[in-house]
C-alpha cells in the first residue's frame, strides 16, 4: 500500500482530519501514520489489508463508518444497519 493510498482510505472513512480516528482503530498512535504517509516507516502488509478490509466493509451505503469499543477500549466494526 502506498502512502497516497493510505491517504484515500483514509480521507474516505474518516473525513479531512483522519489519521487520530485510523490510527484509535488501527491501536497505533498519529504519529506512526504520519511515518507511514512520509515513507520513513513502511506500512505492513497485514495493516494494509486491515485498511482494505475496513474501507470493504465497514461502510454503510452512504459512507458512514460503524465502529464500537469493546470493554477493553478497543474500536470493532459494528453490525451495519440493515445487516442480517
Amino acid at each position: 500500500m502506498t502512502a497516497d493510498e493510505l491517504a484515500e482510505i483514509g480521507e474516505r472513512l474518516f473525513g479531512e482530519q483522519w489519521q487520530s480516528p485510523l490510527a484509535r482503530v488501527l491501536g497505533t498512535d498519529a504519529r506512526r501514520v504520519r511515518a507511514w504517509l512520509s515513507g520513513t516507516t513502511a506500512i505492513l502488509p497485514y495493516t494494509a489489508f486491515g485498511l482494505l478490509l475496513l474501507h470493504e466493509f465497514g461502510r454503510d451505503h452512504d459512507g458512514t463508518v460503524h465502529l464500537r469499543p469493546t470493554e477493553e477500549g478497543h474500536l470493532i466494526l459494528a453490525r451495519r444497519r440493515g445487516a442480517g
